[in-house]
């Protein structure tokens, strides 16, 4: 997160894979270094399904309420898709 704020560089793509409760903070930080048109990707949104558990457990509960910024994404006028793939 201390790294974030310094780089000046504009990119096409940003992939977060890192830890789940401060995903919505790298989101804003990496937000306006994105070009118009670019991508940013999210690792393992899904938690292996334990996102939709209606009772997050003490590893989920904390990443669940990160991500209420999530919510609120049609302000910044984004697209939005989820992918869900899985390992064999």
């Amino acid at each position: 997160m201390h790294i974030i704020p310094t780089l000046t560089s504009i990119f096409d793509l940003v992939f977060i894979d890192a830890d789940k409760e401060n995903y919505s903070t790298y989101f804003d930080l990496i937000f306006d270094k994105v070009a118009v048109g670019g991508f940013i990707l999210a690792d393992n949104v899904l938690w292996s399904g334990k996102v939709l558990e209606p009772k997050p457990d003490k590893d989920t509960a904390p990443f669940l309420n990160s991500t209420g910024k999530f919510k609120t994404m049609s302000e910044w006028k984004i697209f939005f898709s989820l992918f869900a793939t899985g390992s064999c």
